[in-house]
């Protein structure tokens, strides 16, 4: 369910679009999912030589992740501008549900940009899990230390976000898991599906502070999905992971 390539390749593999004439550069007729090689994507920092090595060092890894994430963050707004993306709100609806809200109908409001919940970098305590149980000890492996959610109302919205993040020149998509595909079997992550971009932020910031070839994960989530999710469910979620080892 996921492939591995530069940015602007992927269109068509949504299985909605295999029909829709190519968009935005975007090379078309791929199937629903499809399977490549990701043995060579891994976080890495520049060397004094100028060459690259895998991060090693988890307490590294977050201390990429923790700058990578305002990077994230802030392309993670545009992509949402362009595109009808929703953030989850830190109010909560009558019987305790998560508010989403469009950034288009926020974003210019500074009362209402505080109240957006952003992602926080991922618990250390499941990035260790992980690290032990799928990726040999290896956190260069780690692709979801800085990650956040865009939500949407429609399967347009998610094509067009993908669209944007894909054009954008100062990202390189790495890798793409499509759970929204019909050849994903969702018994593996418990009937969630989402679309989940992994993505290197390479700004001039970002290669200043070394962080470029950090890699960060963007979740694309239709909103029907995001409305089911709940922290007891979430738990639950993590409690099926652990018994599938994953």
């Amino acid at each position: 369910e996921s492939w591995a390539g530069g940015s602007g390749e992927f269109g068509g593999w949504l299985p909605w679009r295999k029909n829709t004439p190519a968009r935005g550069g975007l090379a078309l007729g791929r199937p629903g999912s499809f399977t490549s090689s990701v043995g060579s994507f891994s976080n890495a920092l520049r060397r004094k030589d100028g060459m690259f090595k895998r991060v090693s060092c988890l307490d590294q890894l977050y201390a990429q992740g923790t700058l990578a994430l305002l990077a994230l963050t802030d392309k993670a707004k545009a992509w949402a501008l362009a595109s009808n993306g929703c953030f989850p709100m830190n109010d909560e609806g009558p019987e305790g549900e998560t508010q989403f809200s469009k950034y288009a109908d926020i974003q210019g409001d500074p009362v209402m940009q505080n109240r957006v919940k952003f992602s926080s970098l991922k618990r250390h305590r499941r990035a260790i899990e992980k690290l032990l149980r799928s990726y040999n000890n290896d956190p260069s492996k780690l692709f979801d230390i800085a990650r956040l959610a865009i939500i949407f109302d429609t399967l347009d919205d998610v094509y067009a976000c993908l669209e944007n993040i894909s054009g954008d020149p100062e990202v390189e998509v790495v890798r793409i898991k499509n759970r929204l595909s019909l050849a994903h079997d969702s018994s593996g992550t418990a009937g969630y599906r989402d679309v989940n971009v992994n993505i290197m932020v390479q700004t001039d910031t970002t290669r200043i502070t070394g962080t470029h070839m950090h890699i960060c994960e963007v979740q694309l989530v239709l909103r029907s999905f995001a409305n089911l999710k709940t922290a007891e469910g979430h738990k639950r979620y993590v409690r099926y992971r652990d018994f599938r080892a994953q």
